[in-house]
């Protein structure tokens, strides 16, 4: 496989797979390049070429928990269709309760009754 990028007519940059090899995983089989090159072009007569080589692939590995933070606004609104929950974001991120997130059904009108 190859990917060739143009700056108008000229010969800009190229990265080619050189070998491929797959992983069974819960998703089904996942392929990926083992031996890549990428050639950049360089103006007026000069190239440079850079060769990767994955030696490890490990697919859907867990994030660590503490990888990812989101602080919420105070006042800010959040509903959690999950836990079925609604509060309110207080000072210091603390939670204020407003209602548990009730279900509806979905309208239907009179003639399909």
């Amino acid at each position: 496989m190859k990917f060739v990028e143009y700056d108008g007519a000229t010969h800009f940059e190229e990265i080619e797979v050189l070998e491929v090899a797959s992983v069974d995983s819960a998703a089904g089989k996942i392929y990926y390049p083992t031996k890549a090159r990428k050639t950049l072009i360089l103006p007026p007569q000069c190239a440079a070429r850079y060769e990767l080589t994955v030696h490890e692939f490990k697919p859907n590995v867990a994030p660590d928990t503490d990888a990812f933070t989101f602080v919420f606004p105070v006042g800010t609104t959040v509903t959690d269709k999950i836990l079925n929950c609604t509060y309110i974001i207080g000072e210091g991120g603390t939670t204020i309760p407003t209602q548990p997130v009730t279900q509806t059904a979905p309208a239907t009108s009179p003639s399909e009754n």
